[in-house]
């Protein structure tokens, strides 16, 4: 009852809450410079920013006490090393990021003398083939751990609930879940729009009924004095929007209270999971390539290679010995 009356007073102009400082972190001294060089000098998209900020906070974490100005002049490569080894289960895409993130920062490093050594050649490309691996989901059953893993009767459960029923319902990636509007929602002919992303194309697509009840629940918690149209924003002031690292980090969360523990789970475990079982309930490639925004259905083909249900009828009987 207490927070609900501050936030009234707060939305009348009664009671100006103060404002909350600013973590410092051990390593803030090195790791504040670095963003404001990515935003003023790289000028990188805010989301690539905050990408970074997690990224290179998680390494710098882990250094723990050599983290200090003088101690991190003495980083040793067997410490790098070590790191990279210890990351090598994730997916290929999630290393392909990370790898590039840690060569910006020890570049940065080096030229500003945070470092003794531009170690950024000890970090080794990641190659990646064009469908050289299978799309990896989950079954029903685990999305449904999922769902039960989030406590829907607060406000935090009721918007994470909402993003997680959205990315199940659609197959959304983490940035268009990030990037709804609440101009998006038309309500009244029961349809939702999906804005174009990675040079695919806009989607308009039914609202189902799952989804607008976990939608209409959020809502009734969302802050409304604020001149944010996104759909989901922070909790917690300062109200924000969610960036879709965020939103990738909130589906990490919920399958590791799950209990499910793959390489690589998150945002794009809930996309693949949705396009296999559309394949597997006899969908057609190019209606599923339109829900995903897909603009020329090749890209929706890796799909293909998770159908077992038509590939085991295209195989062919094993060779007995003769």
């Amino acid at each position: 009852m207490l927070k609900l009356l501050l936030r009234y007073l707060a939305e009348i102009r009664a009671y100006r809450p103060s404002q909350p400082k600013p973590i410092r972190k051990p390593y803030s001294w090195v790791l504040d410079p670095y963003l404001q060089h990515l935003r003023r000098e790289c000028e990188l998209a805010e989301v690539t920013i905050q990408r970074s900020h997690v990224q290179v906070g998680s390494f710098l974490e882990s250094l723990g006490s050599k983290v200090r100005r003088p101690h991190l002049k003495s980083l040793r490569a067997e410490t790098i090393e070590g790191y990279i080894k210890r990351h090598l289960k994730d997916s290929p895409e999630n290393l392909q990021v990370l790898a590039a993130t840690l060569r910006r920062f020890f570049r940065f490093c080096a030229l500003h003398r945070y470092m003794r050594t531009d170690f950024s050649g000890l970090i080794p490309p990641v190659r990646r083939y064009r469908h050289a691996s299978l799309p990896k989901g989950i079954e029903d059953s685990a999305l449904e751990r999922v769902l039960g893993a989030i406590d829907r009767n607060t406000p935090n459960g009721a918007r994470d609930y909402a993003i997680m029923v959205l990315m199940m319902a659609y197959g959304l990636r983490g940035v268009s879940v990030a990037e709804l509007l609440l101009d998006d929602l038309d309500w009244q002919n029961s349809r939702i729009r999906i804005r174009a992303q990675k040079g695919g194309k806009e989607v308009v697509l039914p609202l189902m009924d799952s989804v607008g009840d976990a939608l209409v629940r959020y809502l009734r918690h969302r802050f409304n004095k604020t001149p944010f149209r996104e759909v989901f924003l922070t909790v917690k002031a300062p109200v924000r929007p969610l960036y879709s690292v965020v939103v990738s980090r909130i589906v990490r969360n919920y399958m590791q209270k799950a209990g499910i523990t793959m390489a690589g789970a998150g945002s794009r475990t809930l996309r693949h999971s949705w396009a296999i079982r559309a394949l597997a309930n006899d969908s057609p490639i190019k209606s599923i390539a339109d829900v995903l925004g897909h603009r020329y259905i090749d890209t929706t083909f890796i799909y293909a290679k998770a159908d077992l249900k038509t590939l085991r009828a295209a195989a062919m009987p094993w060779p007995e010995k003769g």
